[in-house]
Formats: structure tokens, C-alpha cells, sequence
């Protein structure tokens, strides 16, 4: 029988509290330890965050290595719910040079949600996803990496939105706190 995360949960749970408990003893403990090695961090990243394009520019090459290095434990998902389908249809379609499709024979037995069978067979939303998607397509050879670049775009111009509000040292790792969560996992 197979076991999800959720009916294995306290055996991780009591290893993650025990691993942060530990840690906090040590801290508390020895509050120098560690202290060389994170101050020459600490000025690394002062040093890049002074630097406001580097750090808008690494930010944005953080997320596209960042979620390259985790393809092999999280590989390119495969599209799941009607909206991916409806949006890999109009990527596709712009893919192949064209704005929309014939509506198909015995369109009445395809209807499906998101999909627009008349006048054209199209999907429903607006082209900028599909047109993500269709970069991706022609450009590297599958629609996923259209998104990795938006993703990468978004990260980047996040740091750059936060520098103008934010001291350069709170807007770098603004950006970079925000890598993980929008790495696209999930997404067609």
C-alpha cells in the first residue's frame, strides 16, 4: 500500500524539530560560531547589492539555474487541469505561424472547457501565455522553458521594483527570497 507525505508526517516532523532545536542550542551556546564565515558572506552580498544591475541580473540567473539544477527531482510537470491544456493549444498553435485554427468537423463531440470551438477552434484567453509558450516551443524545443524565462524575467524585475523602495541590501534579498516559491513546478 502506498503512503502519502501527509500519513508519514511525525517522523519528519520530530527530525525538523529536533534539527531546529539543536541548532538554536548551538547558537545560543556558542553565539561566535560561525562568525568569520557569515560576515565574509555578509559582504559578498553588499558587496553585489551595491552593484544594482549585477544584482538584477543574477537574481534573474539564480531562478534559471536555480530551477535547471532541480529538474532532476522535480522534472518538467506535465499539464493538468483544462487551463494548461487550453493554454499549451494556443502556444502551439502560435507556434506553427498561425493566429487561431479550423473549426474541426464534428466540433460539437470536442467541446471542451477553455477551448472555443466557433467561429475558430482557439483557446478562450488572452495570447500573451501563449505566445510564452510558443517561444519556449520554438526557440528551445519545449513550451516549459518559455515560462522559466518569464519566471526568470519576473524575479529579476522584482529586484529591480524593490530597489527603487528599498535599500539595495533589502531589495537583493527581496529577489532572492522569492526564487524558490515561483520556481514554475506546476506549470504546463
Amino acid at each position: 500500500m502506498l503512503t502519502t507525505a501527509t500519513q508519514q508526517g511525525p517522523p519528519i516532523l520530530l527530525f525538523e524539530a529536533s534539527a531546529t532545536a539543536l541548532c538554536l542550542a548551538l547558537a545560543f551556546a556558542f553565539p561566535a560560531l560561525g562568525a568569520g564565515f557569515f560576515s565574509r558572506i555578509e559582504s559578498g552580498f553588499a558587496w553585489l547589492a551595491d552593484r544594482r544591475r549585477l544584482a538584477v541580473a543574477v537574481v534573474g540567473a539564480s531562478e534559471l539555474l536555480l530551477r535547471l539544477a532541480l529538474l532532476p527531482l522535480c522534472p518538467i510537470p506535465k499539464p493538468f487541469v483544462q487551463d494548461d491544456f487550453s493554454f499549451l493549444l494556443a502556444g502551439n498553435t502560435f507556434a506553427l505561424g498561425q493566429l487561431t485554427n479550423p473549426t474541426p468537423a464534428m466540433w460539437t463531440h470536442f467541446e471542451s472547457i477553455q477551448i472555443q470551438m466557433r467561429p475558430t477552434y482557439m483557446s478562450m484567453y488572452f495570447p500573451a501565455q501563449g505566445l510564452v509558450l510558443a517561444a519556449g516551443k520554438v526557440f528551445i524545443g519545449h513550451a516549459w522553458f518559455g515560462l522559466l524565462c518569464v519566471t526568470a524575467l519576473m524575479c529579476a524585475a522584482l529586484c529591480w521594483m524593490l530597489q527603487a523602495w528599498l535599500t539595495p541590501r533589502w531589495a537583493l534579498l527581496g529577489g532572492l527570497l522569492y526564487l524558490l516559491p515561483v520556481s514554475p513546478v506546476a506549470a504546463p
